[in-house]
């Protein structure tokens, strides 16, 4: 990311369904879109945040997050 010491990473993450995919951090911020299903975002110090198929997120850097995956999950 220009200007910063950050580097952006792309990647994708199949993840199965009804899973917690374990609190953690990251030093540089996350964003991420879902392809297809839904989770629930668990970032420390905000309310849980529901999302499904074409929608999207971001997480601060450092902050500790988990994700529970629904039903139908994929990101």
């Amino acid at each position: 990311m220009p200007g910063t010491n950050y580097e952006t990473v792309i990647g994708m993450a199949e993840i199965v369904p009804n899973v917690n995919i374990g609190r953690h951090t990251h030093p540089g911020p996350e964003s991420g879109y879902m392809l297809e299903g839904d989770m629930t975002l668990l970032v420390e110090g905000q309310p849980p945040l529901a999302l499904k198929t074409g929608e999207s997120y971001k997480i601060p850097p450092g902050a500790v997050h988990d994700a529970k995956t629904g039903d139908k999950a994929r990101s």
